[in-house]
């Protein structure tokens, strides 16, 4: 079967669900991927069907893959997360309520959060993830407490719970010169969602103006059986209407096939 590919919604934040819903159906996406923002509005507009992502995305035939919120960290200073944590707890029963799967989070700067403040937050939030039926994705951010390939063994040894998959994003690793491949070869059997993101430097480039061997990557997903879902960031506008990344990915996908 081939992989499943879903619009990211980073850089379509500002823009109103629905039309965000109707950006993934046009791109031919499988899948859309919200934002914090989206989430907020959609608890805001309970009765409000032009804010409600379910029904939009039943409507447009678009899965809805979940949201990815703000990072997990302490207010300055600190290494105690049990204020976002439950800020997080909170978002987890919101996003089951209006039936959300999963919420994606990614964690506080490493030089001032600690790998086992963020173990500690995350083994409280796991239960809550766990009863309100839906998933958490750990996500991968240069600069992060999860950004190097050893943290990840770390966490994920100490975490391993079937609420809780990673969020890999391919761009992030590569900024912080970690090879993406390498990762997704040792961790594909726990991650949820693989971020397919271009960069150059330290700066995300639409797909196919960076760096990051993406087919490479999708090839290796492909031997692999990787049966989570392909998000690529979408930034509409002029870029869309020149170059539609999700088509990019799909012959990245037949290429890979055929090899």
């Amino acid at each position: 079967m081939s992989p499943r590919i879903a619009v990211g919604a980073k850089y379509l934040a500002n823009r109103p669900i629905a039309e965000v819903v109707a950006a993934a159906r046009s791109c031919g996406a499988d899948g859309l991927e919200l934002a914090e923002r989206h989430l907020a509005r959609a608890l805001e507009a309970v009765d409000d069907a032009s804010a409600d992502p379910v029904g939009l995305c039943a409507d447009a035939g678009v899965k809805l893959v979940g949201a990815k919120l703000a990072d997990l960290s302490p207010g300055p200073g600190a290494d105690d997360l049990a204020e976002p944590v439950s800020v997080l707890c909170e978002q987890i029963g919101a996003a089951s309520r209006i039936g959300l799967p999963s919420l994606s989070f990614s964690t506080g700067r490493r030089d001032t959060l600690s790998m086992d403040a963020v173990v500690r937050a995350v083994r409280r939030l796991l239960p809550v993830a766990e009863a309100s039926g839906v998933r958490v994705w750990a996500a991968n951010r240069s600069g992060s407490r999860l950004e190097q390939i050893e943290d990840l063994r770390r966490f994920v040894a100490m975490l391993r719970h079937p609420a809780l998959r990673l969020r890999i994003d391919t761009g992030e690793f590569h900024a912080a010169a970690v090879n993406p491949r390498d990762v997704l070869a040792e961790f594909g059997d726990v991650t949820g969602a693989v971020v397919l993101s271009d960069w150059r430097g330290r700066d995300e480039v639409p797909i196919g103006q960076g760096r990051v061997n993406l087919s490479g990557i999708v090839a290796d997903l492909l031997r692999a059986d990787y049966d989570g879902w392909l998000v690529v960031n979408v930034r509409g506008g002029a870029e869309a209407a020149h170059a539609n990344p999700i088509q990019r990915v799909r012959e990245m996908i037949a290429a890979g096939a055929g090899e």
